[in-house]
């Protein structure tokens, strides 16, 4: 039998606005480290560091493969740990100092005459990255998990997770490449910036940590399982298969076009990084905005449903990118881009709160039917497909930049030509399409809903 401590909520319980609001706070700095990684790396090894395209995209990709074990070794063990504080929060403590330092580091890397020195020095903290994320992330979404069992009540918790997503997005898209541009985009800048983005990591995780201490908490049950057999019994949930493939498409797609988006502005438009200000608020707005009105939306067709129509705004947001031609008239591009902002911020309203929601759906749905409260492997086990997914992005980008005869010794804002400037656009369009697409095709088979869980029976409540 499971045993709780801290904050005790009821099946039904309605969770205190603070500690939602504490927990979000979380995702302001998951949403640094991950999408600030995400949009500046490869222009930082190529442009910066001057890597060949193919072997940045191909770091990126390894330092996931290489992180691959942590992810379930965390999550088991947060499962299984038994400390005053609760399961998770003694690893979101080790995440959130690994994680800042690793992010400085990640972005003062020296200059060294052998390019193969330079990759493998980037190697290292990128592994080291990754891992600092793996220890904060896995309990953290794990944590959501046991705080509450209302199914209602989950959307609303990820729906603060939304808001702090959308504000740390906006300084890592906008806020963080416009510092860049201002300090002239050389390596002393980048360094400035990683230390100052760095510090918010840092503030953010730890606030999280501090404002969670009052969460309830599921003591650890001993199920005489393997880890093994646990792995097996997690493949045998196929709601929570289905939905890590839903994710895994998307995130190939998303992390694409984010990869390739300073490239695509800069190189294939020719924007002043400045108007990215305006698209953060208006994206940050529309975010925030759509909250409630996924919630309602949820609540009319199902979480799947709310999931479906999100996704089918991201595909017609991604393919709208194709129609861009190179070197447009700012008077014309920009209209269309801030407009492109709003419609962004409604997808990351859908795509981030119900994909979490279903998340801790398919956490409760396992606990129902095999007795056993496993949090912690649930969330390594997204947040692998999370990671792996999102170094694939960075990976085909790569090699799409490197085939199409990208120009690595080309300034950061100075426009490429030729078939480098399909590979661009493709990666910020077609690819991610394409990844939608795929997506919203396997979303049909999730088939978890508030009756059948209703239905299932708890074995061991």
């Amino acid at each position: 039998m499971s045993q709780t401590s801290g904050s005790i909520v009821g099946a039904a319980g309605r969770l205190p606005a603070r500690l939602k609001l504490f927990w979000g706070s979380g995702a302001l700095g998951v949403a640094l480290l991950m999408n600030s990684v995400s949009l500046l790396i490869l222009v930082y090894l190529v442009s910066v560091l001057k890597l060949d395209p193919a072997l940045a995209g191909t770091l990126v990709f390894l330092s996931k493969i290489v992180d691959a074990v942590s992810d379930p070794v965390v999550g088991v063990l947060s499962d299984r740990s038994n400390f005053r504080s609760g399961r998770r929060r003694p690893y979101m403590f080790a995440g959130a100092f690994l994680s800042a330092l690793a992010f400085g580091l990640l972005f003062s890397i020296p200059r060294l005459e052998a390019e193969g020195l330079t990759a493998l020095y980037a190697f290292a903290c990128l592994v080291l990255y990754t891992l600092g994320y793996t220890l904060f992330n896995v309990p953290y979404m794990a944590m959501s998990g046991e705080m509450t069992d209302s199914y209602e009540e989950r959307t609303s918790l990820h729906g603060y997770r939304v808001a702090f997503v959308s504000i740390g997005s906006s300084i890592a898209g906008a806020g963080a490449p416009f510092a860049l541009q201002l300090l002239g985009q050389t390596w002393e800048a980048y360094a400035i910036v990683g230390a100052a983005i760095s510090a918010l990591i840092f503030a953010s995780l730890i606030v999280c940590c501090f404002g969670t201490a009052s969460a309830r908490t599921l003591q650890r049950v001993e199920t005489g399982r393997g880890f093994a057999e646990q792995l097996a019994l997690l493949a045998a949930n196929r709601h929570l298969l289905t939905l890590i493939s839903v994710k895994a498409l998307q995130l190939v797609g998303v992390m694409s076009s984010v990869s390739v988006m300073l490239f695509f502005l800069s190189q294939y438009v020719g924007m002043d990084l400045r108007y990215l200000i305006p698209f953060a608020l208006i994206n940050t707005a529309a975010t925030i905005a759509a909250v409630p009105l996924l919630r309602r939306l949820a609540e009319r067709v199902g979480k799947r449903g709310a999931y479906f129509l999100s996704a089918s705004l991201t595909l017609a947001l991604y393919l709208s990118w194709a129609l861009v031609p190179p070197s447009p008239s700012m008077g014309e591009f920009l209209p269309g881009y801030l407009l492109r902002g709003a419609v962004s911020g409604l997808c990351i309203g859908g795509n981030v709160m119900l994909a979490m929601s279903m998340l801790t759906d398919t956490i409760d749905y396992d606990a129902r039917r095999t007795g056993m409260r496993r949090e912690g492997i649930h969330a390594s086990a997204y947040s692998f497909v999370e990671k792996l997914s999102s170094a694939l992005g960075p990976f085909l980008v790569g090699w799409i930049l490197a085939l199409a005869g990208y120009d690595k010794t080309k300034a950061v804002d100075e426009l490429q030509t030729g078939d480098a400037l399909f590979g661009i656009l493709f990666g910020m369009a077609y690819l991610p399409a394409v990844m939608i697409g795929l997506s919203m095709a396997v979303l049909c088979f999730y088939r978890l809903t508030k009756a059948e869980l209703e239905r299932t029976e708890r074995l061991h409540g």
